[in-house]
């Protein structure tokens, strides 16, 4: 049942893939013939750029032809690497209305028609070569994967330019009196369409950055945590998931047999590490036919280093980030990953580096051992005071994930008196989520919903040498893409 369930969920979302490959392959094609019309008034309009061309083009002793030529050759050699690329190919499949919608327009305008490309087969060569050692350099091609990253980039940067510069040329170096206010809108949407779609075409990482806060000095809930996600992720994706930092600590922590095997994880170079916040990296690509890489850096601090010093610089930077959050600056920060977070001139190296973790993190995850909420009042109250500090952020989202799931339903089911249920069950959250409100006095109104609740529960294994699993681990995968 959970197969067919699993395979009527893919179907629907290939079908979505598959509207929205049609629709980026259309909004495609109706761009390039509303650029094509711009560029050639622009080029018509004798301005700047005209004359520089015409110019350079004299002075080498090379006709019009012979640079169409060579530019044509360069941007369809960069074309055919990104249609190899393994991660781009659906990507590239919206680009390819672009050429014949372009090339008809421009003959259609009269230009072009009157090339002999025959006769320009050398400089086709010579665009065809270097377009060849652009797309080439720093490719990464391994087994099954072929990403050609500069073909990407080359292309967004030709394209994107060139729609820019005959904007500019067009309506404001052309030294026309007045300038059309509808062809004005829709020739700016045009380059806009070109440098946004191209823009997230370039990008073959999705970087996501979770920083777990940690009831525990000892590392076992980071180690439990941390493991059992890159264990559920290897299990889904197989080979396609690969670690990146501290491989051999992941290895270890997701190839227990029980949560009794985790302190063998965590040994005294490790606790010193864990409280530096050391980098445990993994990546993976998801479903889907535009899917990008994400790759997660995960770091881990325990709750009891957080002071009234970091809980008021963590306040002062996310009301100030989110009273300009509206502003263009500030969008076009966060769109450059530019927005971090000014750190407080006061305090050590290492008192920054703990609240500006958590500041510059993608998501949070306050990690507690159900059996310990209710001896933890210190780890709860920093819970509680993270919860105030990010509950409106529009940047960082913060998770709550309670390991012992199996403890907890012990006691769910004792005190209910039902079934067991499933630990992503509303009732059986709300009942977690209690435990964890009851656990301090410090949440002040300020109380996360059953959705911020995600219970975890480590499986024994039979088998010695067999992996145990993280149940409910999936749920706190999907909040990191």
């Amino acid at each position: 049942m959970g197969d067919t369930a699993e395979t009527s969920l893919r179907r629907r979302r290939d079908g979505i893939d598959a509207v929205l490959l049609a629709v980026s392959a259309l909004l495609v094609g109706v761009t390039s013939a509303v650029l094509a019309r711009m560029l050639v008034d622009a080029w018509d309009s004798g301005g700047i750029v005209y004359g520089a061309v015409t110019g350079t083009l004299g002075a080498l002793g090379l006709s019009k032809a012979a640079a169409v030529a060579t530019v044509v050759g360069f941007v369809v050699t960069l074309f055919l690497f990104f249609l190899l690329d393994s991660s781009k190919q659906m990507q590239a499949l919206t680009l390819v209305p672009l050429f014949p919608v372009f090339y008809v327009a421009v003959t259609g305008e009269g230009r072009w028609y009157a090339i002999q490309w025959g006769a320009q087969v050398p400089f086709l060569a010579a665009g065809l070569l270097v377009g060849a050692a652009v797309a080439l350099a720093g490719r990464n091609v391994s087994g099954n994967v072929r990403e050609f990253p500069a073909a990407a980039n080359g292309l967004h940067v030709v394209l994107a330019g060139v729609a820019a510069v005959g904007f500019l040329e067009y309506h404001l170096a052309s030294g026309a009196a007045v300038v059309e206010t509808r062809y004005l809108w829709r020739d700016l949407g045009a380059v806009l369409v070109v440098a946004v779609l191209l823009g997230s075409f370039t990008r073959y990482r999705n970087p996501v950055t979770m920083v777990i806060v940690s009831a525990d000095s000892d590392g076992i809930t980071e180690a439990n945590v941390t493991g059992g996600l890159y264990q559920t992720v290897r299990r889904i994706y197989g080979d396609a998931a690969v670690t990146t930092e501290s491989h051999e600590w992941l290895l270890r922590a997701s190839n227990v047999s029980s949560r009794e095997d985790l302190p063998d994880v965590v040994n005294p170079g490790d606790r010193n590490d864990r409280e530096d916040g050391t980098r445990r990296g993994f990546q993976f690509r998801p479903d889907g036919w535009f899917s990008q890489t994400v790759a997660v850096g995960a770091r881990a601090l325990p709750a009891a280093r957080f002071t009234e010093y970091h809980f008021n610089a963590i306040d002062d930077a996310v009301a100030a980030r989110n009273r300009t959050r509206n502003r263009l600056v500030d969008r076009t920060k966060r769109y450059l990953r530019l927005a971090v977070p000014k750190a407080t001139p006061d305090g050590t190296g290492t008192d920054r580096r703990i609240h500006n973790a958590v500041l510059g993190a993608d998501v949070v995850v306050c990690a507690v051992h159900y059996p310990d909420i209710a001896t933890n009042d210190g780890a709860v109250e920093t819970f509680a005071r993270l919860y105030r500090s990010f509950e409106d952020d529009s940047r960082t989202r913060l998770l709550f994930v309670v390991t012992g799931g199996s403890t907890a339903m012990d006691k769910y089911t004792a005190e209910e008196g039902g079934p067991r249920v499933p630990l992503y069950d509303t009732e059986f959250r709300s009942f977690v989520r209690d435990a964890l409100l009851e656990g301090s006095d410090a949440w002040r109104g300020k109380r996360p919903d059953d959705e911020d609740i995600v219970v975890v529960d480590r499986e024994e294994s039979d088998d010695a040498e067999t992996a145990s699993r993280l149940k409910g681990s999936k749920r706190v995968l999907k909040t990191l893409f």
